[in-house]
């Protein structure tokens, strides 16, 4: 498993890796930081996810908030079934702006 990272470039951003407690606070500044740079709609690609637990829904909460601050409409794309089952469970998955939808 490969180490957590948020990246972005232009109107993406990339989060990759593993989402758990120890790796969360550090990417949560980090995405803090991404979101503050720009302007305009933003979508986070979560394709890269490797592993997440609640934490990991945590984070993309939190970065909603951020982008809603910032007056940027966040979607989000690639959210892994692990991340997708948690936030069902967690009855958050209506919160969540999903680019798209599962094909079933």
């Amino acid at each position: 498993m490969s180490r957590a990272a948020i990246t972005g470039e232009g109107a993406r951003l990339q989060l990759s890796g593993v989402l758990d407690h120890a790796s969360v606070p550090t990417l949560r500044e980090q995405g803090r930081a991404l979101i503050a740079q720009g302007s305009g709609p933003l979508v986070l690609d979560c394709a890269g996810v490797e592993h997440s637990n609640s934490a990991g829904l945590a984070l993309l909460l939190a970065w909603l908030r951020d982008a809603q601050a910032a007056s940027r409409p966040l979607s989000i794309a690639g959210l892994p079934s692990e991340l997708r089952q948690i936030a069902d469970v967690s009855n958050a998955l209506e919160l969540l702006p999903l680019a798209e939808q599962p094909h079933v």
